[in-house]
């Protein structure tokens, strides 16, 4: 009887322990929710890429000038140049003169102005656009040669010029060889652009977009040495005329 007394007993204190047990249990669980955490998740570092990879641009200020603004002699050069598509250069100033030409187009409504000029590490880079008309558009029928003159301080002379589609500029100069002289006898100025003079008792006719100034001093009559060259289209470039005394 006092065995049973006993089992029964420690069943008791068993029973009661577990169900102190569980409240304890219950209660830490409400107190102290677990809150699950997202996995630390070692991330790589993000790295920029520089587009210049690291190489030094600088902006350079550029004004554009205007062709009336060139001593004669660069002016007469121009009007040389402008008969091809090219780039040419000449210093001045401590910076450089700078003229861009899109060549020879067989009617009006053509366009050319420089954008930007940077200094890459010593290089010059020069951004240009160059313009058409729209198909369709009415554009005078004479024959034109676009170009732009800036000037700029702060670069070298290694010069890099590409338009807008990516197409480059090659560097022209002046073929003195292609130049030729005669004399004659100047009649006179047949419109802006053009004089014709007597030479072997045959009249030749000289086009020059400065023509104006070329013949500031001389006059009808007077007996002449003209220098001219030949263009693509057989029409005489003049470059210089100078009174015979």
């Amino acid at each position: 009887m006092k065995k049973r007394k006993f089992i029964l007993g420690s069943f008791m204190i068993l029973l009661i322990g577990a169900m102190v047990f569980t409240g304890c249990t219950k209660k830490v669980v409400e107190d102290e929710p677990i809150v699950e955490e997202d996995p630390i998740v070692e991330e790589e570092p993000i790295v920029e890429e520089n587009p210049n990879n690291g190489i030094t641009v600088n902006v350079i200020e550029f004004e554009t000038i205007e062709f009336d603004a060139l001593n004669e002699e660069v002016q007469i050069e121009v009007d040389q140049l402008k008969l091809e598509r090219g780039y040419n250069y000449w210093e001045s100033n401590g910076g450089y003169v700078l003229f861009i030409g899109s060549g020879l187009k067989a009617t009006g409504g053509f366009g050319i102005e420089v954008l930007s000029v940077e200094d890459n590490e010593g290089k010059t880079i020069v951004s240009v656009s160059e313009t058409s008309p729209e198909p369709g558009a009415m554009v005078t029928q004479v024959i034109e040669y676009p170009f732009t003159l800036i000037q700029f301080k702060g670069t070298t002379d290694d010069f890099t010029i590409k338009n807008q589609d990516g197409t480059a500029f090659d560097r022209i100069e002046v073929d003195l060889s292609a130049q030729e002289t005669v004399e004659g006898i100047y009649v006179g100025q047949i419109d802006n652009n053009s004089i014709e003079v007597t030479v072997d008792e045959s009249f030749m006719v000289f086009r020059n977009y400065i023509i104006g100034e070329l013949i500031s001093e001389i006059e009808s009559g007077d007996s002449v040495e003209v220098t001219y060259q030949l263009t693509e289209e057989n029409q005489y470039q003049l470059i210089r005329i100078e009174e015979i005394e």
